[in-house]
């Protein structure tokens, strides 16, 4: 188990804490802003947490499946869930690339990638990439003077510092395209089409 999940699971009682708002915030200010329908798409959600994002892509009509590398985070969405609680896989996609799952329409990861280092970034990309037919989307940190969102990214010692200023040049050069979608003053959709011809 890697520090950053060990990590996850000591917190995630904390993030549980927000599951309803953050539910919230992705019907009402994320999903309205990507640009497909989700209603009878095939997703998988890297590094789902506690599942608020699945809940409302859910509840909007998509066929959802949850992967997260923190049992603990997986284990508060499905009691956050109850009855309806999504299919789950405990898996960290940076040491299991996953090569069992089929593809499917949509790979989407929300505030996951700032948390990595570059190289472990590209694994990311690199088995988004796979899995997808359609599109690749990721909803991240924008740069921001939030000093609590500072304060909690520096106490997860991840690389948003890094990430916030490089995220958009680095998903364009590598996948080749890239759709920049502003939700919010502290928050950006990168969406990228799997199957885009240049």
């Amino acid at each position: 188990m890697t520090k950053h999940i060990r990590l996850f699971n000591r917190i995630s009682f904390f993030y549980g804490w927000f599951f309803r708002a953050q539910k919230k915030h992705y019907l009402n200010r994320v999903i309205p802003k990507l640009p497909f329908v989700l209603k009878g798409l095939k997703i998988i959600d890297l590094g789902a947490g506690t599942g608020a994002l699945s809940s409302a892509m859910k509840e909007k009509g998509a066929d959802v499946l949850m992967v997260d590398g923190s049992e603990k985070m997986l284990a508060i969405a499905k009691k956050k869930q109850g009855k309806d609680a999504l299919p789950y896989r405990i898996a960290d996609v940076l040491h299991d690339p996953l090569d069992d799952l089929a593809s499917v329409d949509v790979v989407i990861s929300a505030y996951m990638a700032h948390g990595l280092v570059t190289k472990d970034r590209f694994k990311l990309y690199e088995t988004m990439k796979r899995l997808s037919q359609k599109y690749i989307v990721f909803y991240e940190h924008r740069k921001t003077n939030n000093l609590f969102i500072k304060f909690i990214e520096y106490l997860e010692g991840g690389d948003y510092f890094n990430y916030v200023v490089v995220a958009e040049k680095e998903l364009r050069e590598y996948f080749g395209h890239l759709h920049v979608i502003p939700v919010s003053k502290r928050s950006t959709l990168y969406v990228i089409e799997n199957n885009f011809k240049v």
